[in-house]
């Protein structure tokens, strides 16, 4: 049976090239999204890389918000918590960016804490898509999304 991966900010870069690769790997992947109008954004973008027939499914979770989240982890087997807010600029505060990510990471961990996800070492990947982001001079694409 195939394990489920839950990928926060689904419509992120990072995020996009997360489900690609654990769909490519045999995942069933699970991406939240702040709106559900984006969900067939993200769709087109993956399927111009990967397959992911009936193995990419959507939640609807805002980072800064509790609803959503126990639907969104229940039964993974893994979290990648990529989500981050992003703007164009950089912000006048860091805490800007610091505490809705830091507040997202938080409803996830406690939720994953209560058995909706698999207990373990290796189950929860934080990853700060600004830094990885504004550290690269080059990208490889972003998934057909413009």
């Amino acid at each position: 049976m195939a394990k489920t991966a839950l990928v926060t900010g689904g419509t992120g870069f990072i995020a996009g090239w997360c489900i690609v690769e654990l769909l490519r790997q045999g995942y069933v992947v699970r991406t939240t999204l702040r709106s559900p109008d984006k969900a067939a954004l993200v769709r087109r973008g993956v399927e111009s890389e990967a397959d992911p027939d009936d193995r990419l499914t959507f939640v609807t979770a805002d980072m800064t918000k509790d609803d959503g989240w126990d639907a969104a982890v229940a039964g993974c087997d893994y979290v990648l918590y990529i989500a981050s807010p992003l703007g164009r600029e950089a912000p006048k505060d860091r805490n800007a960016l610091v505490e809705p990510a830091r507040g997202g990471a938080l409803r996830v961990a406690a939720r994953g804490g209560r058995g909706r996800c698999r207990a373990g070492g290796d189950d929860l990947c934080h990853s700060n898509g600004a830094r990885a982001w504004l550290g690269c001079g080059q990208h490889r694409g972003d998934l057909g999304r413009s």
